[in-house]
């Protein structure tokens, strides 16, 4: 893909991510509107300087925002629930470590279905949803009720869904769109 193009897309993602206007974001990195329109449509290349300033002021990685790799964020810092769950695909695609995301049940008063296992535990709502979606794209993964296309695609979408601030959990802001929650019951898959 051109890497104008490419930039062209970052740059207004991340313009309204931040949900500036044109003329807001083009005085916060000491351009004009038109220039970032330019640069936002592809008819335009910005200078190295430009692109250098964006990525200082907004704290985005440089080949992120070049479109050479898909780390937004220059810092190591965890910020978002998508920054979590990047970790946990990192984890997940080592096959020395043989780890799994998914959730364990038993039953507490019976031992039957008790294993010895290591564990990540999140006591954050939004992460225990997150997880709770995983284990079922796992399952149907495993049971070839999907295949890897489907899972990478569900992966995706749940990256830019969880794109947020990580915040305490409150009851009504658990879940960015509850309109998208799936029935428990249902067959539907949770993308």
């Amino acid at each position: 893909m051109d890497n104008r193009i490419e930039f062209s897309k970052r740059l207004k993602e991340l313009r309204e991510e931040l949900g500036m206007t044109q003329k807001a974001f083009s005085s916060s990195v000491q351009s004009t509107p038109a220039t970032i329109s330019a640069y936002e449509n592809a008819t335009k290349n910005p200078s190295l300087d430009i692109i250098m300033n964006i990525s200082k002021k907004y704290n985005v990685s440089l080949d992120w925002l070049c479109g050479l790799s898909n780390e937004k964020n220059v810092s190591k810092k965890i910020v978002t629930y998508s920054d979590v769950v990047r970790i946990l695909i990192l984890l997940e695609s080592n096959p020395e470590l043989e780890f799994y995301i998914g959730i364990q049940r038993y039953d507490e008063y019976s031992h039957d279905s008790f294993i010895d296992y290591s564990g990540i535990t999140f006591q954050n709502q939004t992460m225990e949803k997150i997880l709770k979606d995983w284990d079922k794209m796992n399952t149907s993964l495993k049971e070839e009720i999907i295949d890897s296309d489907i899972y990478d695609l569900w992966i995706e979408k749940t990256l830019k869904k969880y794109n947020f601030k990580i915040t305490k959990d409150k009851k009504e802001e658990t879940d960015p769109k509850p309109s998208e929650d799936i029935n428990p019951n249902s067959d539907d898959l949770p993308f």
